[in-house]
């Protein structure tokens, strides 16, 4: 009113209460008592919960001149503005063409539609331009959202047992179809046409078969992406980076389609692993340092997800051996034998980590040389021996760690040859009574490999010498030439029994 005057000369009141699509509460909304009220914080309303199909009566006492009680009411009913769309799949994009086969998705966003608190529905008016018709109902997402969605598959008219399916509209090449909705509370209406495009699409898919069971249909993807990795790198191994590039490329798109399509198969982990597998082998072969590091680091963040949100799943140990592998690659050995060493303590019956020993047994070995060789260069005495301390620290530990490995796994493919190194280990160390007696339970272990028999009874016999006890040295070297008298050990072994003080144990 433009003649009106202020709010406190007029003596009006304004007020406000929130409205909602929403479940009837339980309980009433009106405080009941003194205390709720007064702890009430200014102007607080909870909202009003609503259907679509509901009035909302609001209505104030007063006592007129004879002093009765009276009341004033007024009521609104619910409107609102009602959207139509025919998407794609993921309701992301409007279409406005589709192919004979495929089918296409409808969302309704109408909030006077929601008149219950189920999933309501509403009905869209189909038809073609070559005479068909027909009803489709959409469902709502969830309850009180007022958003509906639906689908409606395109089939050829001719196509009999197409046409009887649930959700098929019969059309035909060319075709136009149109789809509209009216909303009958408000009078809206929206209409959206479709060209059915002529022919096929033309896309060649690499396997097309429906399997009722997702789980067979995700493993099938799976398959089909490896396969195109494998092909991948036999391309690159002959030189054609670009093929390789696109078969990488359609067997990523097959992964992340897969883990789109069905969120929440068990396979889900596998996909997630076999991603970062790809990015690991990217980091393999990229040539360019900064390239390398970027998927390294891609392979490292996914295989960290995979342990962390799947950590029962068989593919949990892989990735955390893998994630500790990707670390090694580039050279941050201290972050990689904490990996390793949470493997071991995550997963400790896990068959990887016999492999995570033998890595962690190696990065102790490499540790101890690399105090050798700094020890070389120092001109200090006092400082290069205190190097070479701790050098022999770190082959000691080297020589506990490869010794763990034949402990907990004997028939390990890795189990003898981890021996060895212990043993070598210890004797870098200056350890040489744990040195022999790791050369000894190789040389008198029943069914042990003959080469690292020959090879541990040399360095026996080395380290015999190493600790000043010719004559056991010169025993082993001798025994050495007698039992594998065709090795190349027992050819070095004879070379060193010429030296002078194992000729003088022979005299």
């Amino acid at each position: 009113d433009p003649n009106a005057l202020s709010p406190l000369d007029d003596g009006r009141y304004t007020f406000a209460v929130p409205v909602q699509l929403a479940a009837v509460p339980d309980k009433t909304l009106i405080y009941a008592d003194q205390e709720a009220e007064d702890n009430r914080e200014p102007f607080e309303q909870p909202p009003l919960a609503v259907s679509g199909e509901d009035e909302i009566f609001i209505g104030m006492q007063y006592k007129d001149a004879d002093g009765k009680d009276k009341w004033i009411v007024q009521k609104a009913a619910m409107t609102g503005d009602s959207f139509f769309d025919v998407m794609d799949r993921r309701y992301a994009e409007p279409v406005a063409g589709a192919y004979v086969g495929e089918s296409v998705y409808f969302r309704v966003i109408d909030p006077t539609k929601d008149a219950s608190d189920e999933k309501d529905l509403v009905t869209l008016e189909l038809t073609t331009k070559s005479g068909q018709k027909k009803q489709v109902e959409l469902v709502e997402t969830f309850t009180h959202s007022g958003v509906f969605k639906g689908l409606a598959r395109l089939v050829h008219a001719q196509d009999k047992a197409a046409v009887k399916e649930v959700g098929a509209m019969p059309t035909i090449y060319g075709d136009v179809l149109s789809a509209k909705y009216v909303s009958l509370k408000t009078g809206q209406s929206a209409e959206y046409s479709v060209e059915v495009f002529k022919g096929a699409d033309g896309h060649v898919l690499p396997f097309t078969k429906r399997f009722k069971d997702p789980a067979v249909a995700v493993e099938t993807q799976f398959m089909i992406a490896e396969a195109y990795f494998e092909l991948a790198k036999r391309h690159r191994q002959l030189g054609e980076e670009s093929l390789a590039r696109r078969e990488i490329a359609q067997g990523r798109r097959l992964l992340e389609e897969a883990i789109a399509d069905y969120p929440n198969t068990t396979a889900r982990a596998q996909a997630e692993y076999l991603l970062a597998d790809l990015a690991l082998e990217s980091g393999n072969d990229a040539a360019n340092a900064a390239m390398k590091k970027k998927y390294f680091m891609d392979a490292i963040a996914k295989y960290g997800d995979i342990v962390s949100s799947y950590p029962d799943n068989e593919y949990a140990p892989k990735a955390q051996f893998r994630k500790a592998l990707a670390y090694e690659k580039m050279d941050m050995l201290d972050e990689a034998c904490e990996e390793y060493v949470k493997l071991s303590y995550r997963y400790p019956d896990n068959p990887l980590v016999a492999e995570t020993i033998a890595r962690l047994g190696q990065y102790f070995l490499n540790k101890g040389r690399g105090f050798l060789a700094a020890a070389e260069k120092q001109t200090d005495p006092v400082e290069g021996e205190k190097i070479r301390m701790q050098g022999r620290e770190m082959f000691k530990t080297g020589g506990q760690v490869f010794a763990r490995l034949s402990e907990r796994f004997p028939s390990h493919a890795l189990a003898g040859k981890t021996l060895l190194l212990s043993a070598q280990c210890y004797m870098q160390g200056e350890d040489y009574p744990a040195a022999i007696k790791g050369y000894d339970r190789i040389i008198t272990k029943p069914d042990m490999n003959k080469d690292l028999v020959a090879e541990a009874m040399y360095w026996a016999g080395h380290t015999h010498m190493q600790a000043e006890d010719m004559a056991s040295a010169y025993r082993m070297f001798k025994k050495l030439t007698w039992d594998y008298p065709a090795s190349s050990w027992a050819k070095f072994a004879r070379g060193r029994l010429a030296d002078e003080r194992l000729l003088d144990i022979e005299d």
